[in-house]
């Protein structure tokens, strides 16, 4: 029954926004066939207040139609955070009915989460096409409202060198933790939290926080092979809800670069030719002098000592 209801509304609603366009576009030849409607999220979590941003895909609505997105409670609709424009939308309590002219749209909008009840909250949501009919909105339903963390390094690292991670958490309520999964071959270093709040068990790091929030970073080396490595971690309130760390989480290693010494008086040029040092052709030319003063002194020596026996 409700769900019929819901329609109705919706079909309400859509008719009054249809008459109009078909004032001023005249009427169109689309027909339904196969409508559906699919929501997505920007997050998996959200912390305490936070917004939440909501995609929906629709196809198949014919000339026009509609999705009315059934908030949870303590969610409330952000007025103007619709890509419709907001003539097209009507907000009825925790249902909100977007009518859509055309066959399909994919639109955006920005849900508020409640500042103060934790826990996993779920969307629901049904679209009608322009024969009336509706059907449940697909995809994603669940999002969890409290502790939320979001990770950001750069993506690119030499091997054997220091990684610089950043961690931002919100939403914790008293107390709580981040805890984060290293790649294989990566070594947990030092971090700007006390070191007494940090357990590292393995590849396992753990942060313990006191409050709702904070920023802290955590340093590790990067190992010797070259691959790309990724990160994982969960960060859990003081309700003990856990969720995701978001953000970045895949760095690549790349293989440090060998360079050869160079002698910078010894310069090889474009043309390939070898520009000899001023030094080396002295000493060649040292060592030339003397190897020519110790082949006469042989020489000498050979010739009185020959023209003896001749005699």
């Amino acid at each position: 029954m409700v769900t019929r209801a819901l329609a109705l509304v919706v079909v309400a609603v859509m008719v009054g926004t249809s008459i109009g366009a078909v004032g001023l576009f005249g009427p169109s030849d689309l027909e339904a066939s196969g409508h559906s409607a699919t929501r997505s999220f920007d997050v998996d979590s959200v912390g305490l207040g936070g917004s939440v941003e909501v995609s929906v895909n629709v196809s198949g609505l014919g000339a026009f139609g509609g999705v009315a997105e059934t908030l949870p409670e303590g969610f409330i609709y952000e007025l103007g955070s619709s890509s419709l424009s907001e003539a097209a939308v009507r907000v009825v309590g925790q249902n909100v009915i977007f009518s859509i002219l055309g066959d399909a749209e994919t639109f955006t909008y920005t849900a508020v989460a409640p500042a103060t009840a934790e826990g996993t909250f779920s969307f629901s949501g049904l679209v009608v096409d322009s024969n009336g009919d509706g059907l449940p909105v697909m995809g994603s339903t669940d999002i969890t409202v409290g502790a939320a963390a979001t990770r950001s390094f750069d993506g690119v690292a030499l091997a054997g060198t220091q990684v610089e991670v950043s961690i931002s958490v919100s939403g914790l309520g008293e107390f709580g933790g981040v805890t984060e999964t290293l790649p294989e071959g990566f070594v947990y270093l030092s971090s700007t939290l006390d070191e007494a709040a940090v357990n590292v068990d393995g590849q396992t790091v753990t942060f313990a926080i006191i409050g709702d929030s904070v920023t802290f970073t955590y340093t590790v080396r990067a190992p010797a092979e070259a691959a790309e490595y990724n990160f994982a971690g969960i960060v859990t309130g003081s309700n003990d809800v856990d969720g995701a760390v978001g953000g970045d989480s895949a760095v690549m290693v790349e293989a440090e670069e060998v360079k050869l010494p160079q002698d910078p008086d010894l310069v090889l040029p474009p043309t390939g030719d070898v520009t000899v040092p001023g030094w080396l052709i002295v000493a060649l030319g040292v060592m030339g002098a003397l190897m020519l003063t110790a082949g006469a002194t042989l020489a000498f020596r050979y010739g009185r000592s020959g023209a003896g026996r001749l005699t």
